[in-house]
């Protein structure tokens, strides 16, 4: 078609068709924006669809005409109706474009026949690190070192499959470094030319990971040291091989067994604290003992390292044990082996008077049960049960201090210096020795006790000492009455003294009490009655509490026996001592006018407690001690029973209990 130079529909082709094609609204629009555009702007092509009278699609070419003068003449419209093949390829590639333009995946086009790039998004410009001028300016090759190329040439159709990633390649960024990337590739048909869609994945980090990996995987199974992984609560997942090798336990001996089981009594409580309950979030080296399938302790430093989850939260720890291998020199054997046949081993002793007093309590028990059940015993019972009972109380009494001093004995002791009221334990003092003066029917008179008398050390350690050094007396003087009294002996210490007449000690007293703490605990068992550990207790709380035994002269003669305590903590050189710090709370003083008023409730106020409301849960391994329970708790509501912790746990999960007893050294490993 040929325009003048005016738009006049009277001079336009009269040919009813062509007629509605041209007089379209918004072709007649274009086509009048394209005449009035200033400069020689001499050619133009629209894409146009004709919709208003006429259903097709057009390129409508437009041309501007001019004379030999350079004078314009009029306008050349040349009309290509598009087939339908070519309007599909042109919204694929549209589609592709606004694919790879919004995709946050690097994406990248480029021509089969010459592998030149034919479009790129900004996501991929930022993996490889090209401008968009640049990239479209290189083919597929410039992405690959030349010894990577015969990989590009061999990478055929035939090693990509559909929605799948191949790979991994190495590819060149624009700074010369290499990446390792995946791709899925797709073959599509793009601005009328045949090519690939790349979609890239970078697994630089991936593959970094996935060595480092078989780096720490080589390393756990061949280094020197056991390593365990637990979960976040101490439970074994997974050993190494040396574990086995070291410590002789296999992995079905450790599977979801908990870490500490392994360690010593002492440094479970240890462990617990300073690892798996401390929420750290750095390692940590911790010194602990082993225990071998054989029962052997050996040392090591355990270092424990979180491993954190997605959230920071600690998921795991892993734990690295540095054992510490002992070398003992041959006459070091001999002398200790000579030594272990001179001294007690206190774990063992422990652990001995714990087994024995478990069947002890059964008979004690049941026997009480018996005498309780006669309603009128004659009087031969009535002495029996009187004797069964005085044995009792002195049986479990020597059980206490046997286990209290081998307490004492085993490693690390732990003090807690406080300063302290010599009158705020007094009272206490007084509770644990009536028993025994009443028993002897001896009274107890309290002289002179300084109301400023204050010192620093172990708070219970003092009360067991001074409350065994009284009931010694109690039990071996001949008099009537014991009196009592505690000074500042001068300016660094302080001393409790005791007589049993109300001018001076008697020798007898004197005499026992200086035998008492030498060194012949024979002496003590065979003329005083005393057991052996009740004196070994004595005689170990002296020395921790860095106290002397003195007798007490008053004009030449002795006047009293005393105990003498350093006013200022001191440590036993011969001791190790774990200090633990005791911060003692704030009391504020009464303002002026205030009174402190002592409110005591009244028996009347307490609630009754109706045992056959109660259900309990009971950890006991002995099935006696058990059948003991039941029968002197019979009105409880409920009681159940388990061995261990481990079986204790589905009772734990299914029912509720109002109190749970529990004893110590159990089946399991609790």
């Amino acid at each position: 078609f040929l325009l003048g130079k005016k738009i006049n529909k009277e001079k336009m082709p009269v040919d009813k068709k062509q007629s509605d094609l041209f007089f379209e609204k918004g072709f007649i629009t274009q086509l009048d924006d394209f005449l009035k555009a200033p400069g020689k702007n001499n050619e133009l092509v629209i894409n146009y669809s004709f919709t208003e009278k006429s259903q097709f699609n057009a390129e409508v070419r437009l041309n501007k005409i001019y004379n030999e003068k350079d004078e314009y003449f009029g306008t050349g419209i040349i009309i290509i109706p598009k087939i339908e093949a070519d309007l599909q390829l042109e919204a694929k590639a549209k589609m592709y474009e606004t694919l790879i333009e919004h995709s946050s995946e690097p994406m990248f086009i480029y021509d089969i026949e010459n592998l030149k790039f034919l479009e790129v998004n900004d996501a991929a410009l930022k993996l490889y690190g090209y401008k968009r001028n640049e990239f479209l300016n290189m083919d597929l090759t410039d992405l690959y070192a030349p010894e990577d190329i015969q990989t590009l040439i061999e990478s055929g159709d035939g090693k990509f499959k559909p929605d799948k990633y191949s790979g991994p390649w190495r590819q060149k960024k624009s700074d010369g470094s290499y990446i390792l990337i995946e791709l899925n590739r797709a073959s599509i048909e793009f601005k009328n030319k045949h090519a690939h869609l790349n979609v890239v994945r970078d697994v630089t980090e991936i593959a970094e990971r996935k060595k480092h990996q078989q780096i720490t995987e080589a390393a756990y199974e061949n280094t020197s040291d056991p390593i365990f992984n637990t979960d976040k609560d101490g439970f074994i997942t997974e050993i190494n091989e040396t574990v086995s090798k070291k410590l002789g336990y296999s992995k079905k001996d450790l599977e979801m067994r908990p870490f500490i089981s392994l360690l010593s009594d002492d440094d479970r409580a240890k462990v617990n604290k300073n690892v798996f309950h401390s929420g750290m979030l750095k390692p940590i080296a911790v010194d602990v003992e082993f225990k071998k399938p054989s029962g052997i302790f050996q040392k090591a430093v355990t270092i424990a390292i979180p491993i954190k989850d997605y959230n920071g939260d600690i998921d795991s720890y892993s734990l690295i044990v540095k054992l510490i291998e002992v070398i003992t020199p041959v006459d070091d054997v001999k002398h200790t082996q000579v030594d272990s046949l001179n001294r007690i081993d206190p774990p063992f002793l422990s652990n001995v008077f714990h087994e024995i007093l478990t069947p002890i309590n059964v008979i004690l028990g049941f026997t009480q049960e018996i005498g309780e059940s006669i309603e009128h015993p004659n009087e031969e019972q009535i002495e029996a049960i009187g004797i069964i009972k005085e044995n009792q109380k002195l049986l479990l009494q020597i059980m206490d201090y046997a286990v209290e001093y081998s307490t004492l004995e085993q490693k690390v002791i732990k003090f807690r210096p406080e300063e302290i009221k010599f009158v705020d334990i007094l009272n206490e003092i007084k509770e644990n020795i009536r028993k025994t003066a009443e028993s002897k029917k001896i009274e107890i008179v309290y002289g002179k006790i300084s109301s400023s008398l204050t010192l620093e050390t172990d708070r219970q350690k003092l009360i067991s000492l001074l409350s065994l050094f009284i009931k010694f007396a109690i039990q071996i003087t001949k008099e009537n009455s014991i009196f009592i009294s505690a000074i500042i002996y001068d300016e660094n210490y302080c001393a409790v003294k005791i007589k049993d007449n109300r001018n001076a000690i008697t020798t007898y007293l004197l005499k026992a009490c200086n035998e008492i703490f030498s060194d012949d605990e024979n002496m003590s068992r065979r003329n005083y009655g005393f057991s052996r550990f009740s004196v070994k207790l004595a005689k170990k709380l002296i020395e921790l509490l860095s106290a002397r035994k003195a007798t007490v002269m008053r004009e030449g003669e002795p006047n009293e026996f005393a105990l003498v305590f350093p006013l200022k903590f001191v440590i036993s050189d011969s001791t190790k001592i774990e200090v633990e710090t005791v911060v003692a709370p704030k009391v504020s003083e009464p303002k002026s006018g205030e009174k402190i008023i002592s409110t005591k409730v009244a028996a009347a106020d307490k609630k009754t407690l109706d045992l056959s409301l109660l259900s309990c849960l009971y950890l006991e391994d002995q099935v006696d001690s058990q059948m003991l329970f039941k029968f002197q708790l019979k009105e409880l509501k409920s009681i159940e029973f388990a061995p261990s912790f481990e079986s204790a746990l589905p009772l734990l999960k299914t029912k509720k209990f109002d109190f749970i007893l529990m004893d110590i050294n159990l089946q399991g490993e609790y």
